[in-house]
Parts: structure tokens; C-alpha cells; sequence
């Protein structure tokens, strides 16, 4: 493989680890619906200020959220939707699995009972 298309899976796949966690992608629901500050992140997701800064600290090193100051305060929002797009492309593929799963459940079921 070339060195330029290694270089675009690394990236990719940067990216992609930055989104595999549950917490990251609740944030990113947050700020898909506007830019938050970290206590506004905190009351939202119930969950630590040191939680929200770390993970708010690991997308954005990718790019995927950027910071803006104004004063003392500093709120988060998403540079480009296009990565709430990817995800809600993810979310259809990960639906249509789960209701192939729920219909092959159902079949076993029905399989056991006649």
C-alpha cells in the first residue's frame, strides 16, 4: 500500500476511535443541537466535569468539536454537521441490524413453540 493511502486509513481510523466511545457520541447529540459550555455538558449528561473535559480534550484533538472563548467562558460546538451525518448513517445501519436480530429472535421462538 502506498504511503499516502496508509496515512488517510491512520487518519480515518483516529477519527474513529475519538467516536468509539458512548460518552463522546452523547456529547456530540448535545452540541449537535448548538454549542455548550462544559457545566452545560455536565447538567446535561449527569456525569463528572473531569469525565466532559476528557473526552471533550479527545475529539477535539481530531478535529471534530472546536472551542470558542469569549471572556472567562468557553463553549464547545461542531465545526462541520457532516460528522452528525456519518453518525446518524450508523445509527439506520445499526437499527436495521437490531431488527434483524429482534425477527431472527422471534422466529427461534416460534420454531420452539410448534
Amino acid at each position: 500500500m502506498d504511503e499516502l493511502k496508509e496515512t488517510l486509513y491512520d487518519l480515518h481510523a483516529r477519527i474513529m476511535k475519538a467516536l468509539a466511545h458512548p460518552r463522546r457520541l452523547m456529547i456530540m447529540d448535545q452540541l449537535h443541537e448548538g454549542p455548550k459550555t462544559v457545566s452545560e455538558l455536565v447538567a446535561l449528561l449527569d456525569l463528572p466535569q473531569a469525565n466532559v473535559s476528557q473526552h471533550l480534550a479527545a475529539i477535539r484533538e481530531q478535529g471534530i468539536v472546536v472551542a470558542h472563548r469569549q471572556g472567562n467562558t468557553v463553549s464547545y460546538s461542531l465545526p462541520d454537521l457532516r460528522i452528525v451525518e456519518a453518525c446518524d448513517l450508523f445509527r439506520g445501519f445499526l437499527a436495521d441490524r437490531i431488527r434483524k436480530n429482534q425477527n431472527l429472535a422471534d422466529q427461534m421462538e416460534l420454531i420452539r413453540t410448534t
